[in-house]
């Protein structure tokens, strides 16, 4: 019975001895089959002389491009955008950091990660247990790119390779034992693993926006005058007496002619009928406007009074006019005069005197120079950024 249980553990010892044998010799020819070793390469940077502040700029835009994909720049930076090594600019994401003890049961530890062609994988596995892992295994797709078998405790194994093609990333840690199934002799391992997205690029453009900037400027501007050239009242006396002043006779004389839009008239005929002139000068701009004005509020009628208008210009009457009102939109394209007419008033009641009131008014233009602060256009350069994955 002792011989037989000793030629068990014999033939079991052997086996063991031989599975690591195979898994070894796996590894090795994974290991030889690699593409490439991830290698920092500093000599390029060693041969350009980059000041601290540039170089600082360089880590921030290739900060904001890997996050944002795009970067817009004024041109002054021209020389930092010509320092910027795309063959450094890459995008670094931990897979998996980890602390984790292996696992019981029978059943793996399985995790998985999108990569892509071209993406370098860096890995670093350390088991810090004295007691072996069974079997830590990397897949792309169906084919394994690295196997760990009997994995010694105390024992690190590090390393890299590239990504075939687009594809789904699998680590498996398995301890598959009948006694670890069942707990005993556990191992506590550290897994480290980063994708290094190599296949970066930098598309540069030079690219026009308008951008506005606040400059003192001076500028010609119109101000709209009003005048007011009469607001007066007049006593007409009955016709009773011939001594009496029954008449009057009123100039229509307009002061400034330079730059004139339009002048109007207005006469209340009747102590009762007064208005304020700037009721005059609000229909005076509607006319020009051609906008609705209620012209009934300017009326003003009274069959004692006798008028005759006598207009000397040739100038074009509104289209809203009256016996009492009228105005006049200037032609400045003729000769102006300062005179534009006369208008006669008679008083023809043999009992009763009247008050009327007589308003003239002018509109010009006047032009003066003033300087403002003004958003002007301005063109400026700048350098886009755009970070572009090879196909």
């Amino acid at each position: 019975m002792k011989n037989y249980l000793f030629l068990l553990i014999i033939i079991f010892f052997f086996k063991s001895c031989a599975s690591t044998y195979t898994l070894d010799e796996i590894n090795k020819t994974l290991k030889s089959a690699k593409s490439q070793e991830v290698e920092m390469d500093n000599s390029e940077n060693n041969s350009k002389k980059i000041n601290p502040e540039d170089q600082f700029i360089i880590d921030s835009i290739a900060s904001v491009l890997i996050e944002n994909r795009e970067v817009i720049l004024p041109i002054e930076y021209k020389n930092v955008v010509e320092n910027i090594n795309e063959n450094s600019l890459v995008d670094t994401i931990f897979l998996s950091n980890i602390f984790t003890k292996s696992p019981t049961g029978g059943v793996p530890l399985n995790y998985q990660f999108d990569v892509k062609k071209n993406d370098i994988i860096i890995y670093e596995f350390e088991n810090t247990n004295i007691n072996k892992i069974e079997k830590i295994e990397i897949i792309e797709g169906d084919a394994t790119r690295l196997l760990l078998g009997n994995f010694k405790g105390n024992s690190e194994e590090n390393g890299s390779f590239k990504i075939l093609s687009d594809n789904k990333l699998i680590l498996n840690i398995a301890n598959d034992k009948f006694l670890k199934n069942l707990g005993l002799f556990r191992s506590k391992l550290k897994v480290s693993m980063k994708k290094v997205s190599s296949s970066l690029r930098i598309k540069t453009e030079i690219i026009n926006d308008t951008v506005f900037k606040k400059n003192k400027v001076i500028e010609e501007v119109t101000d709209t005058i009003y005048n007011i050239y009469n607001n007066n009242k007049y006593n007409l006396k009955s016709s009773l007496y011939l001594s009496n002043q029954n008449r009057v006779t009123l100039p229509i004389h307009i002061k400034n002619k330079n730059n004139l839009v339009g002048w109007g008239y207005w006469l209340g005929l009747k102590g009762s009928d007064t208005i304020n002139p700037k009721s005059f000068i609000d229909f005076s701009k509607q006319e020009i406007l051609k906008l609705n004005y209620k012209v009934s509020d300017l009326e003003s009628k009274n069959d004692d009074i006798s008028l005759v208008i006598n207009n000397q210009s040739l100038d074009l009457r509104s289209l809203n006019y009256s016996k009492n009102f009228a105005f006049y939109i200037s032609d400045n394209n003729v000769l102006n005069e300062n005179n534009k007419g006369i208008i006669f008033v008679k008083n023809n009641s043999n009992l009763y005197d009247y008050t009327i009131q007589y308003i003239l008014v002018s509109i010009n233009l006047r032009k003066s120079k003033i300087e403002i602060d003004k958003d002007i256009p301005v063109i400026s350069k700048y350098f886009k950024l755009s970070l572009i994955s090879d196909e």
